[in-house]
């Protein structure tokens, strides 16, 4: 046991930039009961991902049946987390300014996609659009090349661990206070937060450009890049990075090329820039004769020159470490057959976490309504 099951979570989130903080704090420990609409429209991969060791009902709060049963659950719950359009909650009748006069101790955290004065809170958005919107996906792609889409769902997470983090925060000051409190937190402000170095480049160097796989503004990192290995496949790639003109020279005498080590026209960081082309030719020449995982044991482990394979999912769901850890386990079965998610990052020194399947059903109604009465 944790010691935060006696903290009641109520999840009234829809889409990853939601279900993904409740689900945190379920894997913590905390009892988290799901709220799901009639009408839910999350496919059954998303509501699996997203809702692991969650206890989930379905409830109509457009009806006063519905309503009736939902106050029953924030007369016990501790948190009310939700990331409704504007307006909705106020609608329904249980907007931060009911919800806090009827029970002053809850914490009532929000998600949004944008500001609460933005002029697009009300427009339809996803993740794609926040990250443009949010400056990230300015940031991705190559040094005269276009924009590119992040890739990972950033701005859906980022909100989900800012949240998470306050609702902690919340209830800590509440131990203090005996008061709750509401949390706003909105996906371009989470995305903006990420983007500290970019903002520093620009104050400090008057720098607005993509990069690419290059330094991110260190200009003393040459070279720093992705380079193929072995195989020639689309993850058969590792990323080097040269920290100073040391690592630079340590790296050469490893790949068998102490003369490129020792050339006066190389040995300073700003002089590489001039040749990084040819540099990185010889580079990769190098590591297309290895193994990622070869590469990264002899420049890593044995030389202390960063070195990291390029890994896909399928490497992560593999990796042997990840699973002694615990952090990414075993949940189930599928129909392609076992079903791996990553749980919950932190780790915690006397405590195993365990990820369960969302219980679901005639079961999980019973007991969380049950307890409701």
């Amino acid at each position: 046991m944790s010691g935060l099951e006696r903290f009641t979570v109520i999840d009234l989130t829809d889409g990853d930039y939601g279900l993904a903080c409740t689900e945190y704090l379920a894997l913590a420990g905390m009892n988290v009961i799901r709220v799901d609409a009639p009408d839910s429209r999350i496919d059954e991969s998303t509501y699996m991902t997203y809702n692991l060791s969650k206890k989930c009902v379905t409830l109509d709060l457009e009806t006063p049946e519905g309503k009736v049963l939902f106050g029953r659950l924030l007369e016990r719950a501790d948190v009310l987390v939700e990331n409704q359009p504007y307006g909705y909650m106020e609608r329904i009748g249980f907007g931060y300014e009911t919800v806090h006069a009827a029970h002053p101790s809850l914490i009532y955290a929000t998600m949004k996609r944008y500001p609460e004065d933005s002029p697009w809170r009300d427009v339809p958005s996803t993740c794609t659009t926040i990250s443009a919107m949010a400056g990230a996906t300015y940031l991705v792609g190559y040094k005269g090349g276009i924009p590119l889409e992040p890739g990972p769902c950033l701005p859906d997470i980022s909100t989900c661990v800012y949240t998470a983090a306050g609702i902690t925060a919340a209830l800590i000051n509440r131990e203090t206070t005996g008061e709750g409190r509401q949390i706003k937190v909105n996906q371009q402000d989470a995305i903006i937060a990420h983007e500290r170095s970019a903002f520093g480049r620009l104050n400090l160097k008057n720098q607005n450009i993509r990069v690419g796989n290059s330094s991110q503004g260190l200009d003393y990192a040459v070279p720093i890049d992705l380079y193929p290995t072995r195989g020639g496949g689309a993850d058969d790639y590792v990323v080097i990075c040269c920290f100073g003109d040391e690592k630079y020279s340590d790296l050469m005498r490893v790949i068998g090329r102490p003369d490129l080590a020792e050339d006066p026209e190389l040995i300073h960081y700003e002089n590489r820039w001039k040749r990084l082309d040819f540099i990185n030719k010889v580079i990769s020449d190098w590591t297309k004769q290895f193994d990622k995982y070869e590469l990264m044991e002899l420049l890593l482990k044995k030389n202390r020159i960063f070195c990291s394979v390029v890994s896909g999912v399928e490497d992560l769901i593999r990796a042997e470490d990840f699973r002694a850890n615990g952090f990414i386990q075993k949940i189930g079965e599928g129909d392609r057959g076992e079903i791996w998610m990553p749980t919950y990052p932190a780790i915690y020194s006397d405590l195993e976490i365990k990820a369960r399947m969302p219980e679901r059903g005639a079961a999980a109604e019973a007991e969380v309504f049950g307890a409701a009465e």
